[in-house]
Protein backbone atom coordinates (compact mmCIF):
# COMPACT_ATOMS: atom_id res chain seq x y z
CA UNK A 1 0.00 0.00 0.00
CA UNK A 2 2.88 2.36 0.81
CA UNK A 3 4.39 1.75 -2.68
CA UNK A 4 1.04 2.63 -4.30
CA UNK A 5 0.80 5.93 -2.37
CA UNK A 6 4.35 6.94 -3.38
CA UNK A 7 3.55 6.37 -7.08
CA UNK A 8 0.37 8.41 -6.82
CA UNK A 9 2.15 11.31 -5.10
CA UNK A 10 4.85 11.43 -7.80
CA UNK A 11 2.31 11.41 -10.60
CA UNK A 12 0.28 14.18 -8.91
CA UNK A 13 3.38 16.37 -8.48
CA UNK A 14 4.13 16.00 -12.20
CA UNK A 15 0.53 16.81 -13.02
CA UNK A 16 0.49 20.02 -10.92
CA UNK A 17 3.81 21.34 -12.28
CA UNK A 18 2.86 21.33 -15.99
CA UNK A 19 0.56 23.39 -18.19
CA UNK A 20 -3.19 23.06 -18.50
CA UNK A 21 -2.87 21.38 -21.91
CA UNK A 22 -0.76 18.62 -20.38
CA UNK A 23 -3.26 18.29 -17.54
CA UNK A 24 -6.08 17.69 -19.95
CA UNK A 25 -4.08 15.14 -21.90
CA UNK A 26 -2.81 13.35 -18.80
CA UNK A 27 -6.17 13.09 -17.03
CA UNK A 28 -7.26 9.94 -18.81
CA UNK A 29 -3.90 8.25 -18.16
CA UNK A 30 -3.89 9.18 -14.48
CA UNK A 31 -7.44 7.95 -13.98
CA UNK A 32 -6.64 4.64 -15.62
CA UNK A 33 -3.52 4.21 -13.43
CA UNK A 34 -5.44 4.95 -10.21
CA UNK A 35 -8.17 2.49 -11.09
CA UNK A 36 -5.60 -0.20 -11.82
CA UNK A 37 -3.77 0.39 -8.48
CA UNK A 38 -6.73 0.67 -6.16
CA UNK A 39 -10.38 1.30 -6.96
CA UNK A 40 -11.05 3.05 -3.66
CA UNK A 41 -7.89 5.17 -3.69
CA UNK A 42 -8.35 6.00 -7.40
CA UNK A 43 -11.87 7.29 -6.87
CA UNK A 44 -10.70 9.55 -4.01
CA UNK A 45 -7.77 10.94 -6.04
CA UNK A 46 -9.92 11.43 -9.17
CA UNK A 47 -12.37 13.62 -7.23
CA UNK A 48 -9.50 15.80 -5.92
CA UNK A 49 -8.25 16.68 -9.44
CA UNK A 50 -9.47 19.79 -11.24
CA UNK A 51 -10.95 18.45 -14.49
CA UNK A 52 -12.73 21.67 -15.43
CA UNK A 53 -10.51 22.06 -18.51
CA UNK A 54 -11.90 18.89 -20.14
CA UNK A 55 -15.01 19.28 -22.28
CA UNK A 56 -18.15 17.38 -21.19
CA UNK A 57 -18.67 13.92 -22.69
CA UNK A 58 -21.82 14.98 -24.55
CA UNK A 59 -20.00 17.93 -26.07
CA UNK A 60 -17.14 15.69 -27.20
CA UNK A 61 -19.66 13.30 -28.78
CA UNK A 62 -21.41 16.10 -30.63
CA UNK A 63 -18.13 17.59 -31.76
CA UNK A 64 -16.98 14.20 -33.07
CA UNK A 65 -20.20 13.75 -35.05
CA UNK A 66 -19.89 17.23 -36.54
CA UNK A 67 -16.30 16.56 -37.57
CA UNK A 68 -17.26 13.26 -39.17
CA UNK A 69 -20.14 14.92 -41.02
CA UNK A 70 -17.88 17.73 -42.23
CA UNK A 71 -15.30 15.18 -43.37
CA UNK A 72 -17.91 13.29 -45.39
CA UNK A 73 -19.10 16.52 -47.03
CA UNK A 74 -15.54 17.53 -47.92
CA UNK A 75 -14.79 14.13 -49.41
CA UNK A 76 -18.05 14.18 -51.36
CA UNK A 77 -17.29 17.66 -52.70
CA UNK A 78 -13.75 16.65 -53.63
CA UNK A 79 -15.01 13.53 -55.39
CA UNK A 80 -17.60 15.59 -57.25
CA UNK A 81 -15.01 18.15 -58.33
CA UNK A 82 -12.61 15.46 -59.52
CA UNK A 83 -15.41 13.77 -61.43
CA UNK A 84 -16.45 17.03 -63.09
CA UNK A 85 -12.89 17.82 -64.07
CA UNK A 86 -12.57 14.47 -65.81
CA UNK A 87 -15.96 14.68 -67.50
CA UNK A 88 -15.99 18.30 -68.63
CA UNK A 89 -13.01 17.87 -70.85
CA UNK A 90 -15.18 18.79 -73.80
CA UNK A 91 -15.96 22.03 -75.64
CA UNK A 92 -19.65 21.04 -75.81
CA UNK A 93 -20.51 19.69 -72.34
CA UNK A 94 -21.72 21.70 -69.35
CA UNK A 95 -22.73 20.50 -65.90
CA UNK A 96 -25.86 22.12 -64.45
CA UNK A 97 -27.30 22.27 -60.96
CA UNK A 98 -30.81 21.03 -60.24
CA UNK A 99 -32.71 21.97 -57.11
CA UNK A 100 -35.39 20.10 -55.19
CA UNK A 101 -38.78 21.62 -55.82
CA UNK A 102 -42.11 20.60 -54.28
CA UNK A 103 -43.87 22.07 -57.31
CA UNK A 104 -41.73 20.04 -59.70
CA UNK A 105 -42.32 16.88 -57.66
CA UNK A 106 -46.07 17.44 -57.84
CA UNK A 107 -45.88 17.98 -61.60
CA UNK A 108 -43.91 14.74 -62.03
CA UNK A 109 -46.58 12.72 -60.26
CA UNK A 110 -49.66 11.87 -62.29
CA UNK A 111 -52.92 12.86 -60.69
CA UNK A 112 -55.23 10.11 -59.54
CA UNK A 113 -58.97 10.21 -59.10
CA UNK A 114 -59.35 13.72 -60.57
CA UNK A 115 -58.37 13.39 -64.22
CA UNK A 116 -61.07 11.04 -65.50
CA UNK A 117 -64.39 9.87 -64.11
CA UNK A 118 -64.45 6.05 -63.86
CA UNK A 119 -66.55 4.19 -66.41
CA UNK A 120 -67.14 0.65 -67.68
CA UNK A 121 -65.62 -0.21 -71.03
CA UNK A 122 -68.04 -1.55 -73.57
CA UNK A 123 -68.67 -5.28 -73.42
CA UNK A 124 -67.45 -7.29 -76.40
CA UNK A 125 -70.03 -9.21 -78.39
CA UNK A 126 -70.17 -11.66 -81.25
CA UNK A 127 -67.09 -13.32 -82.74
CA UNK A 128 -64.68 -10.88 -81.09
CA UNK A 129 -65.82 -12.01 -77.65
CA UNK A 130 -65.76 -15.72 -78.51
CA UNK A 131 -63.15 -17.65 -76.57
CA UNK A 132 -60.63 -19.74 -78.46
CA UNK A 133 -61.00 -23.47 -77.73
CA UNK A 134 -57.33 -23.95 -76.80
CA UNK A 135 -56.45 -20.89 -74.72
CA UNK A 136 -59.94 -20.08 -73.43
CA UNK A 137 -59.33 -16.39 -74.12
CA UNK A 138 -61.43 -14.08 -76.30
CA UNK A 139 -60.12 -13.34 -79.78
CA UNK A 140 -60.12 -9.62 -78.99
CA UNK A 141 -59.25 -8.56 -75.42
CA UNK A 142 -61.69 -6.15 -73.81
CA UNK A 143 -60.40 -2.62 -73.26
CA UNK A 144 -59.76 -1.49 -69.69
CA UNK A 145 -59.34 1.65 -67.63
CA UNK A 146 -56.02 1.49 -65.72
CA UNK A 147 -55.96 4.33 -63.20
CA UNK A 148 -56.16 7.51 -65.29
CA UNK A 149 -55.05 5.72 -68.46
CA UNK A 150 -57.09 3.80 -71.02
CA UNK A 151 -55.74 0.63 -72.69
CA UNK A 152 -57.20 -0.18 -76.12
CA UNK A 153 -56.35 -3.68 -77.32
CA UNK A 154 -55.92 -5.00 -80.87
CA UNK A 155 -56.06 -8.28 -82.74
CA UNK A 156 -52.91 -10.00 -83.97
CA UNK A 157 -51.05 -8.05 -86.69
CA UNK A 158 -53.92 -5.58 -87.02
CA UNK A 159 -54.69 -1.95 -86.23
CA UNK A 160 -58.46 -2.01 -86.88
CA UNK A 161 -60.69 -0.19 -84.40
CA UNK A 162 -64.11 -1.77 -83.74
CA UNK A 163 -67.35 -0.27 -82.51
CA UNK A 164 -66.57 -0.97 -78.87
CA UNK A 165 -63.17 0.76 -79.30
CA UNK A 166 -64.74 3.93 -80.73
CA UNK A 167 -67.24 3.92 -77.85
CA UNK A 168 -64.55 3.49 -75.16
CA UNK A 169 -62.27 6.18 -76.59
CA UNK A 170 -65.19 8.63 -76.89
CA UNK A 171 -66.36 7.90 -73.33
CA UNK A 172 -62.82 8.33 -71.99
CA UNK A 173 -62.42 11.68 -73.77
CA UNK A 174 -65.76 13.00 -72.54
CA UNK A 175 -65.08 11.91 -68.95
CA UNK A 176 -61.78 13.80 -68.75
CA UNK A 177 -61.73 16.79 -66.43
CA UNK A 178 -60.51 19.70 -68.55
CA UNK A 179 -59.34 21.57 -65.47
CA UNK A 180 -56.98 18.71 -64.63
CA UNK A 181 -55.67 17.74 -68.09
CA UNK A 182 -52.64 19.53 -69.54
CA UNK A 183 -51.82 17.04 -72.30
CA UNK A 184 -52.29 13.47 -73.57
CA UNK A 185 -49.86 10.90 -74.97
CA UNK A 186 -51.02 8.07 -77.22
CA UNK A 187 -48.52 5.18 -76.89
CA UNK A 188 -48.60 2.39 -79.48
CA UNK A 189 -47.36 -1.13 -78.64
CA UNK A 190 -46.90 -4.49 -80.42
CA UNK A 191 -46.20 -8.06 -79.35
CA UNK A 192 -43.25 -10.20 -80.43
CA UNK A 193 -45.04 -11.85 -83.37
CA UNK A 194 -43.48 -10.79 -86.67
CA UNK A 195 -40.34 -8.83 -87.49
CA UNK A 196 -39.13 -5.78 -85.61
CA UNK A 197 -39.88 -3.52 -88.59
CA UNK A 198 -43.41 -4.89 -88.83
CA UNK A 199 -44.03 -4.27 -85.13
CA UNK A 200 -42.69 -0.72 -85.38
CA UNK A 201 -45.16 -0.20 -88.22
CA UNK A 202 -48.05 -1.78 -86.30
CA UNK A 203 -47.49 0.22 -83.12
CA UNK A 204 -47.39 3.47 -85.10
CA UNK A 205 -50.51 2.64 -87.12
CA UNK A 206 -52.41 1.76 -83.93
CA UNK A 207 -51.46 5.03 -82.25
CA UNK A 208 -52.25 7.05 -85.37
CA UNK A 209 -55.66 5.41 -85.54
CA UNK A 210 -56.58 6.24 -81.94
CA UNK A 211 -55.35 9.86 -81.97
CA UNK A 212 -58.00 11.39 -84.31
CA UNK A 213 -60.84 9.56 -82.52
CA UNK A 214 -59.57 10.91 -79.20
CA UNK A 215 -59.17 14.47 -80.46
CA UNK A 216 -62.60 14.43 -82.10
CA UNK A 217 -64.26 13.64 -78.77
CA UNK A 218 -62.29 15.97 -76.51
CA UNK A 219 -64.25 18.90 -75.10
CA UNK A 220 -61.40 21.26 -75.96
CA UNK A 221 -59.06 21.45 -78.95
CA UNK A 222 -56.42 23.14 -76.81
CA UNK A 223 -55.25 19.89 -75.20
CA UNK A 224 -52.12 18.69 -77.04
CA UNK A 225 -52.10 15.02 -78.11
CA UNK A 226 -48.74 13.42 -78.96
CA UNK A 227 -47.81 9.99 -80.30
CA UNK A 228 -45.09 7.56 -79.21
CA UNK A 229 -44.59 4.26 -81.09
CA UNK A 230 -42.83 1.61 -78.98
CA UNK A 231 -42.88 -1.25 -81.46
CA UNK A 232 -42.11 -4.49 -79.61
CA UNK A 233 -39.67 -2.90 -77.16
CA UNK A 234 -42.09 -3.18 -74.20
CA UNK A 235 -43.42 -6.63 -75.05
CA UNK A 236 -43.00 -9.66 -72.78
CA UNK A 237 -39.57 -11.01 -73.73
CA UNK A 238 -39.53 -14.50 -72.22
CA UNK A 239 -41.88 -16.99 -73.93
CA UNK A 240 -45.08 -14.92 -73.62
CA UNK A 241 -48.38 -16.73 -73.24
CA UNK A 242 -51.42 -16.11 -75.43
CA UNK A 243 -52.88 -13.74 -72.82
CA UNK A 244 -49.59 -11.86 -72.48
CA UNK A 245 -49.33 -11.37 -76.24
CA UNK A 246 -52.88 -10.03 -76.21
CA UNK A 247 -51.94 -7.53 -73.50
CA UNK A 248 -48.90 -6.40 -75.51
CA UNK A 249 -51.00 -5.45 -78.56
CA UNK A 250 -52.39 -2.15 -77.36
CA UNK A 251 -52.55 1.62 -77.37
CA UNK A 252 -52.28 3.33 -74.00
CA UNK A 253 -53.63 6.85 -73.50
CA UNK A 254 -51.65 8.65 -70.77
CA UNK A 255 -52.91 12.00 -69.38
CA UNK A 256 -51.03 14.94 -67.91
CA UNK A 257 -47.60 14.14 -69.26
CA UNK A 258 -45.54 15.77 -71.96
CA UNK A 259 -43.40 13.33 -73.92
CA UNK A 260 -40.35 14.80 -72.17
CA UNK A 261 -41.73 14.18 -68.68
CA UNK A 262 -43.02 10.74 -69.61
CA UNK A 263 -39.71 9.71 -71.16
CA UNK A 264 -37.71 10.93 -68.16
CA UNK A 265 -40.08 9.10 -65.80
CA UNK A 266 -39.57 5.82 -67.66
CA UNK A 267 -35.82 6.03 -68.33
CA UNK A 268 -34.35 6.75 -64.88
CA UNK A 269 -30.52 6.92 -64.88
CA UNK A 270 -27.46 7.97 -62.90
CA UNK A 271 -26.55 10.59 -65.51
CA UNK A 272 -28.62 12.77 -67.85
CA UNK A 273 -27.39 14.43 -71.04
CA UNK A 274 -29.85 17.06 -72.28
CA UNK A 275 -29.90 18.80 -75.66
CA UNK A 276 -29.50 22.57 -75.16
CA UNK A 277 -29.52 23.50 -78.86
CA UNK A 278 -31.71 26.25 -80.35
CA UNK A 279 -34.50 23.87 -81.38
CA UNK A 280 -35.32 23.21 -77.71
CA UNK A 281 -37.04 26.63 -77.73
CA UNK A 282 -39.90 25.15 -79.77
CA UNK A 283 -43.30 24.63 -78.14
CA UNK A 284 -44.62 21.23 -77.07
CA UNK A 285 -48.21 22.42 -77.49
CA UNK A 286 -49.17 23.04 -73.85
CA UNK A 287 -47.85 26.59 -73.60
CA UNK A 288 -44.33 25.49 -72.63
CA UNK A 289 -41.23 25.09 -74.73
CA UNK A 290 -39.27 21.83 -74.72
CA UNK A 291 -36.63 23.54 -72.58
CA UNK A 292 -39.21 24.70 -70.03
CA UNK A 293 -40.44 21.10 -69.74
CA UNK A 294 -36.87 20.07 -68.90
CA UNK A 295 -36.42 22.93 -66.42
CA UNK A 296 -39.51 22.08 -64.39
CA UNK A 297 -38.76 18.35 -64.25
CA UNK A 298 -37.65 16.91 -60.88
CA UNK A 299 -34.57 14.82 -61.66
CA UNK A 300 -33.70 11.98 -59.26
CA UNK A 301 -31.79 12.99 -56.14
CA UNK A 302 -28.06 12.48 -56.65
CA UNK A 303 -28.25 12.32 -60.45
CA UNK A 304 -25.67 14.23 -62.50
CA UNK A 305 -27.23 16.43 -65.20
CA UNK A 306 -25.27 17.75 -68.18
CA UNK A 307 -26.31 19.77 -71.22
CA UNK A 308 -24.73 19.87 -74.67
CA UNK A 309 -24.53 22.53 -77.36
CA UNK A 310 -21.80 24.07 -79.51
CA UNK A 311 -22.59 27.54 -78.13
CA UNK A 312 -20.17 28.98 -75.58
CA UNK A 313 -21.82 29.24 -72.17
CA UNK A 314 -21.07 29.32 -68.46
CA UNK A 315 -21.10 25.91 -66.81
CA UNK A 316 -22.13 25.09 -63.25
CA UNK A 317 -25.27 27.25 -63.37
CA UNK A 318 -28.69 26.32 -62.08
CA UNK A 319 -30.78 24.62 -64.75
CA UNK A 320 -33.62 27.09 -64.16
CA UNK A 321 -31.41 30.04 -65.25
CA UNK A 322 -30.02 28.50 -68.44
CA UNK A 323 -31.33 28.96 -71.99
CA UNK A 324 -30.99 26.96 -75.22
CA UNK A 325 -28.90 28.02 -78.20
CA UNK A 326 -26.45 26.71 -80.81
CA UNK A 327 -26.12 23.43 -82.70
CA UNK A 328 -26.40 19.72 -81.79
CA UNK A 329 -23.02 17.96 -81.24
CA UNK A 330 -24.78 14.87 -79.86
CA UNK A 331 -22.36 12.03 -80.58
CA UNK A 332 -19.20 13.91 -79.57
CA UNK A 333 -20.85 15.10 -76.34
CA UNK A 334 -22.06 11.60 -75.49
CA UNK A 335 -18.63 10.13 -76.19
CA UNK A 336 -16.94 12.71 -73.94
CA UNK A 337 -19.44 12.08 -71.15
CA UNK A 338 -18.99 8.31 -71.34
CA UNK A 339 -15.24 8.81 -71.03
CA UNK A 340 -15.67 10.50 -67.65
CA UNK A 341 -18.37 8.26 -66.18
CA UNK A 342 -17.72 5.52 -63.65
CA UNK A 343 -18.12 1.89 -64.66
CA UNK A 344 -21.50 0.24 -64.23
CA UNK A 345 -23.53 3.47 -64.43
CA UNK A 346 -26.33 4.51 -66.79
CA UNK A 347 -27.10 7.62 -68.83
CA UNK A 348 -30.28 8.93 -70.47
CA UNK A 349 -29.87 11.27 -73.44
CA UNK A 350 -32.65 13.69 -74.40
CA UNK A 351 -32.45 15.22 -77.88
CA UNK A 352 -34.75 16.71 -80.52
CA UNK A 353 -32.38 16.97 -83.45
CA UNK A 354 -29.89 15.28 -85.72
CA UNK A 355 -26.19 15.41 -84.85
CA UNK A 356 -24.73 18.25 -86.92
CA UNK A 357 -21.09 18.26 -85.84
CA UNK A 358 -19.90 14.69 -86.51
CA UNK A 359 -16.44 13.43 -85.59
CA UNK A 360 -17.53 10.31 -83.67
CA UNK A 361 -18.92 7.08 -85.08
CA UNK A 362 -21.67 4.96 -83.55
CA UNK A 363 -19.44 1.91 -83.04
CA UNK A 364 -16.98 4.04 -81.02
CA UNK A 365 -19.76 5.02 -78.62
CA UNK A 366 -21.04 1.45 -78.33
CA UNK A 367 -17.55 0.05 -77.73
CA UNK A 368 -16.74 2.66 -75.07
CA UNK A 369 -20.07 2.17 -73.28
CA UNK A 370 -19.76 -1.62 -73.29
CA UNK A 371 -16.13 -1.52 -72.09
CA UNK A 372 -17.37 0.37 -69.00
CA UNK A 373 -20.66 -1.54 -68.67
CA UNK A 374 -22.68 1.67 -69.14
CA UNK A 375 -26.31 1.54 -70.35
CA UNK A 376 -27.26 4.30 -72.78
CA UNK A 377 -30.94 5.25 -73.20
CA UNK A 378 -32.50 7.85 -75.49
CA UNK A 379 -35.50 10.17 -75.41
CA UNK A 380 -35.90 11.38 -78.99
CA UNK A 381 -38.36 14.10 -79.99
CA UNK A 382 -39.63 14.22 -83.56
CA UNK A 383 -37.06 11.78 -84.95
CA UNK A 384 -37.60 9.53 -87.96
CA UNK A 385 -35.88 7.18 -90.35
CA UNK A 386 -32.18 6.45 -90.23
CA UNK A 387 -31.43 8.71 -87.28
CA UNK A 388 -34.15 7.09 -85.18
CA UNK A 389 -32.73 3.68 -86.08
CA UNK A 390 -29.26 4.84 -85.04
CA UNK A 391 -30.43 5.78 -81.53
CA UNK A 392 -32.28 2.46 -81.27
CA UNK A 393 -29.09 0.65 -82.26
CA UNK A 394 -26.98 2.36 -79.58
CA UNK A 395 -29.59 1.70 -76.88
CA UNK A 396 -30.08 -1.94 -77.81
CA UNK A 397 -26.32 -2.58 -78.09
CA UNK A 398 -25.66 -1.17 -74.60
CA UNK A 399 -28.72 -2.57 -72.80
CA UNK A 400 -30.51 0.78 -72.60
CA UNK A 401 -34.06 1.82 -73.54
CA UNK A 402 -35.73 4.33 -75.86
CA UNK A 403 -38.68 6.69 -75.87
CA UNK A 404 -38.84 8.07 -79.40
CA UNK A 405 -41.62 10.27 -80.77
CA UNK A 406 -42.48 11.04 -84.38
CA UNK A 407 -44.02 14.44 -83.73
Amino acid sequence: MERKNILLEKFTDFYDQHSTAVKVGATAGLTALMIALSPGCAEEKKQSLDLSQSPPATSQSQSKKELEKEKVLVEKKKKSENKQKSIINSPYLCDVLVEDSKLAIQENESSTGLVVRPFETRELKGKLAAKTPINKNPVHKRNELDGDSLNIYFRNKAWTLYRNDFNDIATYAKNLSLEQVTGLIVEGHADLNGSENLNDFLSEKRANGVKPVLKRNLKSNRIPVQIVAYGESKAKQASPSFAERQADRKVRIVPNKSVIQRGLDLLVSDYYLVDQSSSMRESVGNGNSKWQEVQKYQFPSGADVYTFSDKRRTCGQNLSTTYPGGGTPLLRSLYDLLGGMEKGKSVTVLTDGIDNRGGVRVHSIVNLANSKNIKVSFIGLGLKGEYKNMLNQIAQSTGGGTYLTNN
